[in-house]
């Protein structure tokens, strides 16, 4: 099923539609200039002194923090998919094209998951 999920976050609209209920639901943490600094030289990378930008800079810390949760359980994901004994041989390519080959109820979705596994272990 990791090959079938969406982006982290949901989808674009659906994000913008989250950051706008907290625009509005907790409007005060978005009244004051919010500077993102950069790692390296502790330059400013980004003011967020307007509406729109605070806006802008709330998609991309919420897409972000979305993402790094969304990571955790991908990489341990990949783990169990490299764990198993029935994975794709990286020296058969043709075992990467067995449909159903993980044994779920709809091939079309497994076969995703095989291409996703076999593009990924090679």
């Amino acid at each position: 099923m990791l090959a079938v999920q969406g982006p982290p976050g949901g989808s674009p609209q659906d994000l913008v539609e989250h950051v706008d209920q907290i625009m509005e639901e907790h409007p005060v943490q978005f009244l004051f200039t919010k500077t993102l600094v950069g790692p390296d030289n502790a330059s400013a990378v980004f003011r967020a002194a307007t509406p729109e930008d605070h806006r802008r800079l709330a998609l991309a810390e919420q897409r972000a923090q979305q993402a790094r949760i969304w990571g955790v359980f991908c990489a341990e994901a990949l783990q169990r998919i490299g764990r198993r004994a029935d994975k794709p041989d990286r020296g058969d390519p043709g075992s990467c094209g067995t449909r159903g080959s993980f044994g779920g109820a709809d091939p079309d979705l497994d076969i995703r998951g095989v291409f996703l596994v076999c593009s990924r272990s090679r």
